[in-house]
């Protein structure tokens, strides 16, 4: 936990071990998990055991007050809640929904883990907004969710290509856009790396509107104010190009556009990382080079 009082010097405040031996202590087999903090909780999708809740009311001091494990709870890679509500994506065991309004018991309301159109699931990232849930998944692409009854969630849309093999990393919700980290195959309608436009007015009908070819790939996402940062998560061999920090305008959403590149000297690829912006500060976990910040008040 780190004391952000003054943003350009971060102190370290308290600390509490997620778990103590077991998976956490094997090779690591995926980049970390992400965490959602909502009404004074921090809520962690553990990689072997579930999920965790910890208060942090008193930032000094996080307490874990609950944990509730699925029956198979594989990877589990990012989180949302809203109003006590837990929505998990899993690799391989698709969406779970989970009722933590009570954390010494948790109850699950409702899984979806079958093939879609023979794809086997493996969601990597989720956003809610307004009663739907928006997927990102590294073998389907990308598809929406109907969650306005928790206890039954219906699949009401999706953006995936027949003809050839593709998919998505992290997704940023702006507007009536989704901004999704996608690749395709060279024979898929969006071939190589980049940011996928995906329009879901219509969250029933979500339609693939624009591609950006982005220099490397696998990009952490948030956005902010007309803006969108795109930091990269590994380097790709044809662009010959660092590891970089990209920023995307968004005033015409349909068409993102980069203005600027940031190299990040001694980023190594595949570290654990995320970009968070809030107000006049971009938030940058590098893994080996811990945590990073960025004035952008003049993005």
């Amino acid at each position: 936990v780190f004391d952000l009082t003054n943003p350009a010097q971060p102190q370290q405040i308290g600390m509490m071990p997620t778990s103590v031996g077991g998976f956490e202590f094997t090779i690591q087999e995926t980049v970390e998990r992400n965490q959602y903090l909502a009404d004074g909780k921090l809520f962690i999708p553990d990689q072997a055991r579930g999920l965790t809740i910890v208060d942090v009311d008193q930032p000094s001091s996080p307490e874990r007050i609950g944990q509730y494990v699925s029956p198979v709870p594989d990877v589990m890679f990012d989180i949302y809640v809203v109003d006590e509500i837990a929505y998990i994506v899993s690799r391989y065991v698709g969406l779970r929904i989970v009722d933590v309004s009570n954390p010494e018991n948790m109850r699950e309301l409702a899984f979806d883990h079958e093939r879609k159109n023979l794809y086997l699931q493996q969601p990597s990232a989720i956003d809610v907004q307004n009663g739907h849930a928006y997927i990102a998944d590294q073998n389907y692409s990308f598809h929406v969710y109907d969650v306005s009854d928790p206890n039954s969630p219906i699949q009401v849309g999706a953006v995936y290509d027949f003809a050839a093999p593709d998919g998505a990393d992290d997704i940023v919700i702006y507007g009536d856009y989704a901004y999704v980290s996608a690749w395709g195959a060279k024979d898929a309608f969006y071939p190589g790396w980049g940011l996928w436009a995906i329009d879901i007015s219509n969250p029933k009908d979500p339609q693939a509107v624009n591609f950006i070819d982005l220099e490397n790939g696998e990009w952490s996402l948030s956005s902010q104010n007309d803006v969108l940062y795109a930091l990269d998560g590994w380097t790709v061999k044809e662009d010959d190009a660092p590891l970089s920090l990209r920023v995307l305008d968004l005033s015409n959403p349909s068409n993102p556009t980069e203005i600027l590149s940031m190299p990040i000297p001694d980023y190594q690829y595949l570290s654990p990382s995320d970009v968070i912006a809030q107000d006049d500060w971009l938030y940058i976990i590098l893994g080996n080079q811990g945590l990073k910040l960025f004035d952008i008040s003049e993005p």
